[in-house]
């Protein structure tokens, strides 16, 4: 699996959530197919230009063409999901529209469809770069079978929490969307990868065990030597076996598996095959595998603050409202731009720098275990050079998540030198996830305790700004007052609010809308010092009478409950629902209910009315 390709396709993932399906695309389907038509003709034309022989001549020329043809296909999917609304057309296909992870789903497996176009011409290099000539189809199939991981823990869960929804239960949707619902989705998350994943990897990847014999017995034997526990030894025919390289899939024991292609025991020598499993090892004793979950679930902790900070500080800038205005668009669509791009540059830049941070030392930790598991990095020093030959002379080429051979090499040999650096480096390592954890911590104390409207506080600061500047323009307009009433009874600050709507009735003392506001407020206030029942109930009545539309009905109900007249409250309820309108009727409806539960409750009591 490349680790380039799971910043790739982490990305694609990203993109294909952040979109909504639209209800209609915006295109006819002929134009979408011509257009996509030809952009992958263009893409076709690309990877024969990128990947002529005359460009590609060896194993650096050949990743940078990759890299580049890959972004390339971000750039035409990100068209395809955005402009061309292809996710529109999956939604029409039969059953996708009952889970609408299927149609972003079929959105990645477009991507797929260009990355299988990359591959499919890279093979005709492949031969000659890596020296393993493998068939188009087989190189584009090994491709395909070395991603899968990435794309399945999210093929799975986004899976399972679609039918989650689908459920007819109100109580299942309102506990998956509690933050015990999430709790327990991270949960089955974190069940999925320990027990179900490592074994359906190795049927994806067509793994078989290792045949017993002196290769088996030697690996069983060193394994004990060094306290590992494991289900079993795996032959690993990745890329059909050419590929020299070995891994450990599990971190619970009983689902742990070692895994080690056939090049690799073809072509290292015993000791060189200790340190490789030595190395593997480390991982496990270093507890890696955990440390990437929680390294990539603590970025999605340590955003959720973030990210209202940063909407609210966006939503509060000037500068924000005057881009909007200069570029022709409303706040809301702007937004829509501004917030997917930001997240999509923070993505990229956790996973590149962050997450790539603590994967480049990781791997320094386990080259570090094998060097002190067999005495000395000799071993593992060996095994790497003959590696990065083996795999085209890559000793050279820089990595952004192990490392390049060159840097592993020369730094083995000065631990080598000086072992000192050895328990400084894991000081380093630990003291980073110390930091992280830390950061953690503080952002999931910040979520708890930032409001929860945040957002929603900043955009009503910013309207009741405009309001206070427009009303101090027009005073004698009725209707800022009123608005910034409105605003303000949203926002629960019923002391401004009453005052806004009592200028507003200054200016206009007819007006019903702004009576049964203010009705509404002296009735129901949570804060008893605000009440007025006797007032709230004149307002009303008056709002009632110049206008009887279903609201203003409900809220002089309100006024006549509060002042102990049930019967009038139960009819006048009554005429609300009568007037509401169908998709209004289940307001007013349980409303009634509850007062006639009530008065029931207290007849049985022998409440005196």
């Amino acid at each position: 699996m490349s680790y380039n390709n799971l910043l790739y396709l982490l990305v694609v993932i990203f993109l294909l959530s952040v979109q909504p399906i639209p209800a209609q695309p915006a295109l006819p389907l002929w134009q979408v197919c011509l257009l996509f038509a030809a952009k992958f003709a263009l893409f076709h034309f690309c990877c024969r230009l990128f990947f002529a022989a005359s460009r590609v001549r060896d194993v650096t020329k050949y990743l940078q063409a990759e890299k580049h043809l890959i972004l390339l296909a971000i750039f035409f999917v990100a068209i395809d999901i955005f402009l061309l609304d292809s996710l529109a057309y999956f939604a029409r296909l039969p059953y996708v529209g009952i889970l609408p992870f299927f149609a972003r789903f079929l959105g990645l497996l477009l991507f797929f469809a260009y990355l299988g176009d990359v591959w499919f011409v890279a093979s005709s290099r492949s031969g000659a770069i890596f020296g393993r000539a493998t068939a188009a189809r087989g190189f584009v199939l090994e491709n395909i079978r070395s991603n899968l991981p990435i794309i399945l823990p999210w093929f799975c869960i986004s899976l399972l929490l679609d039918l989650l929804h689908l459920l007819p239960v109100p109580a299942v949707q309102t506990f998956l969307a509690s933050g015990l619902g999430e709790v327990i989705v991270m949960l089955l998350f974190f069940l999925f990868i320990a027990l179900i994943f490592p074994p359906l990897l190795l049927r994806i990847w067509g793994c078989r065990p290792m045949a017993v014999g002196p290769f088996r017995d030697h690996m069983v034997a060193f394994c004990q030597r060094l306290n590992l526990h494991y289900q079993d030894i795996m032959i690993w025919p990745l890329f059909g076996g050419q590929m020299v390289t070995a891994g450990v899939v599990g971190f619970i024991a009983r689902f742990r598996y070692i895994l080690v292609t056939p090049s690799l025991l073809a072509n290292l020598e015993s000791r060189e095959i200790d340190a490789v499993l030595a190395h593997e090892i480390g991982h496990v004793k270093r507890h890696h595998m955990p440390l990437y979950l929680l390294v990539l679930v603590g970025f999605s902790i340590i955003m959720s603050p973030f990210l209202d900070l940063f909407l609210y500080a966006t939503l509060q800038g000037e500068w924000f409202y005057r881009l909007a205005k200069r570029v022709n668009l409303s706040a809301s669509g702007l937004l829509d731009i501004i917030l997917p791009v930001a997240l999509l540059v923070l993505l990229v830049v956790f996973l590149r720098f962050v997450f790539g941070f603590f994967m480049r030392n990781f791997e320094r930790q386990a080259d570090l275990h094998a060097l002190t598991a067999l005495g000395g990095g000799s071993a593992i020093s060996a095994a790497l050079e003959k590696v990065a030959w083996l795999s085209g002379d890559i000793r050279e080429l820089p990595s952004w998540h192990h490392f390049g051979i060159r840097q592993r090499v020369d730094f083995l040999a000065a631990c080598d030198a000086d072992p000192a650096l050895v328990p400084r480096h894991h000081r380093k390592v630990y003291l980073a996830l110390g930091f992280y954890g830390a950061l953690i911590i503080t952002a999931g104390v910040g979520n708890y305790l930032l409001p929860k409207d945040l957002v929603e506080q900043a955009v009503s600061d910013r309207a009741v700004a405009r309001l206070e500047e427009e009303l101090a323009k027009a005073p004698d307009n009725y209707q800022i007052p009123w608005a910034l009433g409105d605003i303000y009874l949203q926002q629960k600050a019923y002391s401004q609010a009453i005052a806004a709507y009592e200028r507003s009735l200054r200016l206009a003392p007819e007006n019903p809308e702004v009576l049964n506001n203010l009705a509404w407020v002296l009735v129901t206030c949570e804060e008893e010092r605000f009440r007025d029942g006797q007032r709230g109930l004149l307002l009303a009545s008056k709002a009632a009478d110049l206008k009887p539309a279903p609201h203003i009905l409900d809220t002089l109900a309100h006024a006549y409950w509060l002042q102990g007249e049930k019967k009038q409250a139960l009819a006048t309820e009554k005429r609300a629902l009568d007037a509401a309108r169908p998709e209004h009727k289940g307001i007013y409806a349980e409303q009634l209910k509850q007062w006639q539960e009530s008065l029931k409750e207290r007849a049985g009591q022998g409440a005196d009315f």
